[in-house]
């Protein structure tokens, strides 16, 4: 048995250190690299990700030629083929893309050369999709260490990875740990749990040695035993060797490897709920970013040079910020202020990008006598749904008489049915919602005019509370939605409400799947649920609820012709230690459920544990169907019984990790205090509509953008 000797050193850019520290381990990691490189002329080291060798590039460019040097004889192995090692649940399928067109291009740029190798070492689990977005940047190899075998079984530690689209990678698991931290014992450790887990009937294995998270190098002293014990024991030689070729010797035997269709789960089920903000944040900006890039594609005119700089700059912060120790909420504190000021510069790139076009559009409409209402849908999908926006005609209050009238003229002169709502301010200014169908890429031009509009007889009703139109028939009590009829047919078995859950465990949720079905409380309001809002698009009401010392406001609205029960809930968090879930209980007997992943979906046992979701769940039975749609929500699990419980966010310490334990006394801060806000779609049906559910999903995540010009219009 040959087992190849891959001396690495993981880093983390961001953990138990900030940003600034980070670019302080790269440093010294590359110089230790270079260092040993030169002493040890038959070592040859593995370092992955372009964002350690661009940093080391811009912070010290005497350094980036001595790595380059060694790249290019082939001593320095360039493995990865992404910006980071991100984390592999929670990103878009756009994300992922980009994390390895970026990476590829700048390891062409510089070094003359693509990598095959994927590697994500400490990723905590690993999306079923993953070997779609590796394939589309040439990468056909894996190499990754969670779940280990105690948290999940694989038919072995070699293995082809097939996606549910076909795409596949042969997959390498790491036995016991990527580092050694200079330790002599782990290095035997490490080789005698590899020869455990070993296909006896191939060859050639792989064993890591070197230093872990906070980077530097394999030990002097490490790489000096090696040397030593190159013939480990009768029939096992160690060879200092790198990842490629690993793959290359077994090449000839990958056919008969055994073949896993599985996503990669579980391992610290935590990371995919805690630190609630910056998986919003982080989802914010690739929705912004995504429909800058669709506005500049389907607008080639203002597709400048400087446009594609500034978006590369953008994706940038955005892929640094989804490394797995960040955008899975492990991080301390601190550590998230430097993520949020560049998740801010991404989102301030796209945001002028998609004004500056837009504008420019809206200049080409020419003039009008009326003020003119400018939408543009900037998807490459129809967008069919309810838009709210303000336009600007003046303070309510500052019209003479106290009377404001006004109508929305379409381009057929036909008027739009629209509807008077709350502002968003504290002020008496306009705020409409309306309907409009947009066509792909498409703009919609409407007028405004101070007029009389047509009086419309309401189609959505409410009743004390009781939310109801053409399809549906909402009961409010006191802990929520009580009561989901669809055509008659009751779709919840039990209310709807906000649960709390006693949470022990520490940030990253170490050895649990899942969190228990004991309650500590739930939020709980008066009977009475206010209206401030009806009309004949829509009508809302909202509950204020509280359990324990936080509050939760809870608000529900129906639209006129929609089967959607679109849910807002603001939560002001103050709980420690706990876990809070938004329970759905379908009144039908579940047997099926489906779960949004990156560029897909997936099936899912119905087995209570956690798992990360991406934009929607769906359960489904015979005859009957529940969906539930938001970019909000990162987690969930469904229970035996079919239940739905949507984790809304964790509080445990930051950065805890076990087995350390945090004095009761100490101020040591708690993640996810304060207010968190979820928009929330629930959508019964007959049937799980991927097409409905993805026109919805499309809708939070890729609003249509609002303009509007007086050019032309004469004020009197």
């Amino acid at each position: 048995m040959k087992v190849h000797i891959i001396l690495n050193s993981h880093l983390d850019p961001v953990w138990l250190w900030t940003w600034s520290q980070g670019v302080d381990e790269v440093l010294s990691t590359a110089r230790t690299a270079c260092d040993i490189l030169d002493e040890y002329p038959e070592t040859i080291l593995t370092r992955g990700e372009a964002w350690f060798y661009a940093t080391v590039q811009e912070y010290s460019p005497v350094l980036f030629e001595r790595l380059k040097k060694h790249v290019q004889t082939g001593r320095l192995q360039v493995v990865g083929g992404w910006w980071v090692q991100a984390d592999c649940n929670l990103p878009t399928a756009s994300s992922f893309i980009h994390q390895g067109t970026i990476a590829q291009k700048y390891f062409q740029e510089n070094f003359g050369l693509k990598t095959s190798v994927g590697y994500n070492v400490d990723s905590f689990g690993h999306a079923g999709t993953l070997p779609d977005f590796y394939q589309a940047v040439g990468i056909n190899t894996y190499i990754m260490m969670r779940p280990q075998e105690h948290e999940m079984h694989l038919p072995g530690n070699l293995f082809r990875w097939q996606s549910p689209n076909g795409n596949e990678l042969t997959t390498f698991r790491i036995s016991r740990a990527y580092c050694t931290t200079g330790s002599i014992e782990n290095i035997a450790a490490n080789i005698e749990a590899t020869l455990a887990d070993a296909d006896k009937n191939i060859e050639h294995t792989m064993c890591f040695v070197g230093v872990g998270d906070h980077g530097g190098g394999p030990a002097r002293r490490e790489i000096e035993w090696l040397m030593k014990h190159r013939n480990y024991k009768p029939g096992v030689e160690l060879i200092f060797s790198h990842p490629r070729a690993f793959f290359d010797a077994i090449s000839n035997q990958i056919e008969k490897l055994p073949v896993v269709t599985n996503e990669l789960q579980h391992h610290s089920v935590g990371c995919y709920s805690v630190v609630h903000r910056i998986k919003q944040e982080v989802r914010r900006a690739e929705e912004l970013i995504q429909q800058a890039e669709n506005i500049l594609k389907a607008n080639s005119d203002y597709l400048t040079s400087s446009n594609r700089m500034a978006l590369d700059e953008a994706w940038k912060y955005i892929l640094f910020n989804q490394f797995h120790d960040i955008l899975a909420g492990s991080s301390i504190r601190s550590a998230y202020e430097h993520a949020y000021d560049e998740l801010g510069a991404s989102k301030t790139i796209s945001r002028r990008i998609i004004v500056h076009t837009t504008r420019r559009m809206l200049e080409k409409i020419g003039p009008a006598l009326e003020q003119q209402l400018f939408f543009v849908n900037t998807s490459d999908q129809a967008f069919d749904g309810y838009i709210e926006f303000e336009p600007w005609l003046d303070y309510l209050w500052a019209v003479p008489g106290k009377e404001f009238f006004w109508r929305l003229i379409q381009e057929d002169d036909s008027e739009l049915s629209a509807q008077q709502c709350k502002p968003e301010a504290g002020s008496d200014v306009l705020r409409l919602c309306t309907k409009l169908q947009i066509p792909a890429n498409g703009q919609r031009v409407i007028r405004i005019k101070r007029d009389h509009c047509n009086n419309v007889k309401s189609k959505v009703n409410i009743l004390e509370n009781r939310l109801s139109n053409d399809k549906l028939d909402i009961l409010l009590g006191n802990t929520g939605v009580s009561s989901l009829k669809y055509v008659g047919q009751e779709y919840l078995k039990t209310p709807m409400m906000a649960v709390v859950i006693d949470d022990p465990s520490d940030t990253w949720s170490h050895n649990i799947k899942g969190y228990g079905i004991d309650t500590m409380g739930n939020f709980v309001g008066n009977i009475d649920w206010q209206s401030d809002t009806a009309g004949p698009l829509f009508a809302a009401a909202g509950l204020k609820m509280n359990c324990f010392n936080s509050f939760l406001d809870w608000e529900n609205r129906v639209y006129y012709n929609e089967n959607v029960l679109r849910i807002k809930l603001r939560i002001n968090w103050t709980g420690h230690q706990q876990v809070v879930k938004l329970e759905i209980n379908p009144a039908f007997k579940v047997n099926t459920r489906i779960d949004g992943i990156p560029g897909g979906n997936l099936k899912r046992d119905l087995n209570g544990e956690e798992y990360p979701i991406h934009n929607f769940i769906a359960v489904a039975g015979e005859s009957l169907a529940l969906a539930v749609v938001s970019r909000d929500i990162f987690a969930a699990d469904v229970q035996p019984d079919g239940k739905i419980r949507l984790t809304l966010l964790r509080s445990p310490y930051y950065a805890h990790h076990i087995p350390y334990i945090i004095d009761k006394k100490s101020n040591h801060p708690f993640c996810d205090q304060g207010i968190h806000e979820y928009k929330i779609s629930i959508m019964p049906m007959e049937k799980i509509s991927m097409h409905t559910i993805n026109a919805e999903s499309l809708q939070q995540s890729q609003p249509v953008w609002f303009a509007e010009t007086t050019q032309g219009c004469k004020r009197t």
